[in-house]
């Protein structure tokens, strides 16, 4: 009777802690692209759209009705602290990691409804939803008949700002240098079609590319030898 007792006890405690954090009225949510984008449109009456990119990444292209505050400014927390606290908030990025840190920031400093994009405008991209440009594009025009004339084509989808995409630069740079594959490398802010159409969603991506066909596809780092044994294993190049 007595542990019955006691377990009844312990479960009233439980029950009294997830009410009371139900009732506190924070929300934090993380929504894919289509998701974010239909309670966006339902809330944007009561709502602020923050996009945590830089300036040159906002120009380049963002939802529309986004506010931009560059999360690598010295005065970031400053101008999240001007913000009402009492709207609700959804944010992104370009593929989730300022938008993560940003998120974690507003949670301490008081920020108790907050929706984050997850994927960024990558996975923004890769749904083909509208997006409001201020800067005209670049693209490479080449692309399509480089892969097709081309028998393998490693192509590296990278960004400026992207600290992995630092560390590939080298690798990327001596495969081609020395010519054990033809790479081209695209820049995500730029080449906002070729991001959406080849539904890249993180950087780096590496995609390689038989006469026109994607064979295989990696994200994030990788060293030479790694990737020398990929392109041996569907080149036969040495």
């Amino acid at each position: 009777m007595k542990i019955l007792v006691n377990f009844l006890v312990l479960f009233l405690l439980l029950g009294t802690v997830s009410c009371s954090t139900n009732s506190s009225g924070s929300a934090y949510a993380q929504l894919d692209a289509n998701s974010f984008n239909e309670k966006w449109s339902k809330h944007k009456s009561n709502a602020i759209l923050l996009d945590v990119r830089t300036p040159e990444e906002f120009k380049s292209g963002h939802i529309v009705g986004a506010k931009n505050i560059d999360f690598n400014s010295n005065d970031f927390q400053e101008k999240l602290n001007e913000l009402d606290k009492t709207k609700i908030f959804f944010v992104y990025c370009l593929s989730g990691g300022r938008s993560s840190s940003t998120i974690s920031l507003m949670k301490s400093i008081g920020f108790t409804n907050v929706i984050e994009l997850d994927g960024g405008m990558m996975s923004w991209r890769a749904a083909g939803l509208l997006e409001e440009k201020g800067i005209v594009q670049k693209p490479n025009s080449d692309f399509t008949f480089l892969i097709s004339k081309t028998e393998f084509v490693l192509v590296d989808f990278y960004a400026e700002w992207c600290a992995p995409c630092k560390k590939m630069k080298p690798v990327i740079d001596e495969l081609s240098q020395e010519k054990i594959i033809k790479v081209i490398t695209l820049n995500a802010d730029v080449e906002q079609k070729l991001v959406s159409q080849f539904k890249v969603e993180n950087l780096p991506t590496l995609v390689l590319i038989k006469k026109g066909v994607e064979v295989w596809r990696g994200q994030g780092e990788h060293n030479k030898k790694q990737l020398i044994q990929i392109i041996n294993k569907y080149t036969s190049v040495r």
